[in-house]
């Protein structure tokens, strides 16, 4: 089973807390994390806000 989840932290240190706390992790889940960041927006963002 692959569920892909996303999550917003100011670091890589919050993240590892935040699994530290989880109840599956590391018996039951396994996370691979993949750090990016965003670069390109479109200029028509505002459109879609609320949709």
């Amino acid at each position: 089973m692959l569920i892909c989840n996303l999550a917003v932290t100011e670091n890589l240190e919050e993240l590892q807390q935040i699994l530290t706390e989880d109840c599956y992790c590391p018996n039951l889940a396994n996370y691979e994390i993949r750090e990016f960041e965003p670069n390109m927006i479109a200029t028509d963002m505002a459109e879609f806000e609320g949709k």
